[in-house]
Protein backbone atom coordinates (compact mmCIF):
# COMPACT_ATOMS: atom_id res chain seq x y z
CA UNK A 1 0.00 0.00 0.00
CA UNK A 2 2.93 2.47 0.46
CA UNK A 3 4.01 1.94 -3.20
CA UNK A 4 0.62 2.69 -4.43
CA UNK A 5 -0.17 6.46 -5.45
CA UNK A 6 -3.37 8.07 -4.70
CA UNK A 7 -3.85 8.74 -8.65
CA UNK A 8 -3.29 4.86 -9.29
CA UNK A 9 -7.24 4.59 -7.71
CA UNK A 10 -9.21 7.55 -7.03
CA UNK A 11 -12.20 8.30 -8.83
CA UNK A 12 -12.58 10.93 -11.18
CA UNK A 13 -15.82 10.69 -12.02
CA UNK A 14 -17.87 11.85 -8.97
CA UNK A 15 -20.55 14.16 -8.13
CA UNK A 16 -20.64 17.25 -6.10
CA UNK A 17 -22.74 18.18 -3.86
CA UNK A 18 -23.08 22.80 -2.63
CA UNK A 19 -23.44 23.66 0.99
CA UNK A 20 -26.31 25.50 -0.25
CA UNK A 21 -28.26 22.29 -1.98
CA UNK A 22 -31.21 21.68 0.11
CA UNK A 23 -31.17 18.08 1.08
CA UNK A 24 -34.36 17.12 -1.15
CA UNK A 25 -31.90 18.39 -4.18
CA UNK A 26 -28.57 16.24 -2.88
CA UNK A 27 -31.29 13.23 -2.62
CA UNK A 28 -31.84 13.88 -6.15
CA UNK A 29 -28.94 14.09 -7.33
CA UNK A 30 -27.59 10.72 -5.08
CA UNK A 31 -30.03 9.03 -7.18
CA UNK A 32 -28.56 9.41 -10.41
CA UNK A 33 -24.71 7.80 -8.94
CA UNK A 34 -23.83 4.75 -7.03
CA UNK A 35 -21.64 7.02 -4.84
CA UNK A 36 -22.62 6.85 -0.74
CA UNK A 37 -20.42 9.51 -0.07
CA UNK A 38 -20.01 13.23 -1.71
CA UNK A 39 -17.00 15.71 -1.27
CA UNK A 40 -18.95 19.36 -0.21
CA UNK A 41 -18.10 22.45 -1.98
CA UNK A 42 -18.67 26.42 -1.65
CA UNK A 43 -18.15 27.84 -4.47
CA UNK A 44 -14.53 26.55 -6.25
CA UNK A 45 -14.03 25.71 -2.27
CA UNK A 46 -14.08 21.96 -0.63
CA UNK A 47 -15.76 22.55 2.86
CA UNK A 48 -16.55 19.00 3.66
CA UNK A 49 -18.89 16.09 2.76
CA UNK A 50 -21.67 14.15 3.53
CA UNK A 51 -22.78 10.45 3.11
CA UNK A 52 -26.09 9.44 0.96
CA UNK A 53 -27.32 7.87 4.59
CA UNK A 54 -26.89 11.42 6.36
CA UNK A 55 -28.96 12.90 3.82
CA UNK A 56 -31.74 10.35 4.09
CA UNK A 57 -31.79 9.78 7.37
CA UNK A 58 -32.08 13.79 8.13
CA UNK A 59 -34.79 14.37 5.54
CA UNK A 60 -36.49 11.30 7.71
CA UNK A 61 -35.97 12.74 10.93
CA UNK A 62 -36.21 16.65 10.63
CA UNK A 63 -37.72 16.92 6.72
CA UNK A 64 -35.82 19.35 3.95
CA UNK A 65 -32.76 21.67 4.88
CA UNK A 66 -29.31 22.07 3.71
CA UNK A 67 -26.69 20.37 3.15
CA UNK A 68 -24.30 22.13 5.20
CA UNK A 69 -25.91 21.49 8.10
CA UNK A 70 -25.20 18.07 8.03
CA UNK A 71 -21.94 17.40 6.27
CA UNK A 72 -18.59 16.73 8.30
CA UNK A 73 -16.54 19.15 7.92
CA UNK A 74 -13.42 18.95 6.81
CA UNK A 75 -9.79 20.96 5.89
CA UNK A 76 -7.57 17.88 5.05
CA UNK A 77 -7.19 16.87 1.35
CA UNK A 78 -4.50 14.50 -0.20
CA UNK A 79 -2.26 15.51 -2.67
CA UNK A 80 -2.27 12.51 -5.78
CA UNK A 81 1.13 11.59 -5.01
CA UNK A 82 0.03 10.65 -1.35
CA UNK A 83 0.14 7.03 -0.76
CA UNK A 84 -2.45 4.63 -0.56
CA UNK A 85 -1.27 3.41 3.01
CA UNK A 86 -1.75 7.12 4.58
CA UNK A 87 -5.18 7.79 2.74
CA UNK A 88 -6.11 4.54 4.81
CA UNK A 89 -4.67 5.58 7.95
CA UNK A 90 -6.16 9.16 7.39
CA UNK A 91 -9.90 7.63 6.75
CA UNK A 92 -9.54 4.90 10.08
CA UNK A 93 -8.08 7.92 12.68
CA UNK A 94 -10.54 10.50 11.44
CA UNK A 95 -13.29 7.89 10.93
CA UNK A 96 -14.01 9.33 7.64
CA UNK A 97 -15.66 7.43 5.01
CA UNK A 98 -14.27 9.63 2.05
CA UNK A 99 -10.77 11.50 1.55
CA UNK A 100 -10.81 14.14 -1.13
CA UNK A 101 -7.70 14.37 -3.31
CA UNK A 102 -6.34 18.29 -4.64
CA UNK A 103 -4.35 19.15 -6.84
CA UNK A 104 -3.40 23.56 -7.05
CA UNK A 105 -6.27 23.92 -4.84
CA UNK A 106 -8.61 21.74 -7.31
CA UNK A 107 -10.75 18.79 -6.59
CA UNK A 108 -9.59 16.50 -8.73
CA UNK A 109 -10.96 12.80 -7.28
CA UNK A 110 -11.82 11.06 -4.18
CA UNK A 111 -11.21 7.88 -2.85
CA UNK A 112 -13.88 6.43 -0.51
CA UNK A 113 -13.64 3.05 2.11
CA UNK A 114 -15.89 1.10 -0.76
CA UNK A 115 -13.64 2.51 -3.92
CA UNK A 116 -10.28 1.61 -1.41
CA UNK A 117 -11.14 -2.04 -1.11
CA UNK A 118 -12.52 -2.69 -4.31
CA UNK A 119 -9.54 -0.88 -6.15
CA UNK A 120 -7.10 -2.58 -3.85
CA UNK A 121 -8.14 -6.15 -4.84
CA UNK A 122 -8.30 -4.93 -9.01
CA UNK A 123 -5.11 -3.04 -8.61
CA UNK A 124 -3.21 -6.37 -7.14
CA UNK A 125 -5.23 -8.11 -9.69
CA UNK A 126 -3.52 -5.89 -12.79
CA UNK A 127 -0.15 -6.00 -10.96
CA UNK A 128 -0.27 -10.19 -11.07
CA UNK A 129 -1.21 -10.06 -15.04
CA UNK A 130 1.68 -7.45 -15.65
CA UNK A 131 4.51 -9.16 -13.80
CA UNK A 132 2.90 -12.44 -16.03
CA UNK A 133 3.58 -10.67 -19.34
CA UNK A 134 6.45 -9.62 -18.42
CA UNK A 135 7.82 -13.09 -17.18
CA UNK A 136 6.13 -14.80 -20.64
CA UNK A 137 8.81 -12.47 -22.32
Amino acid sequence: MESVRLEEIMLTDFVTLSSADTLQDALQKAIHTLQEDFPVVRGRDLVGSVSRQAIVNTLRAEGDGYVQAVMIRMVEAAQRSESLAAAFRRLNARKLNLVPVVEDDNLIGIVTRQNLMHSMSLLAESRRFQKSMRDED
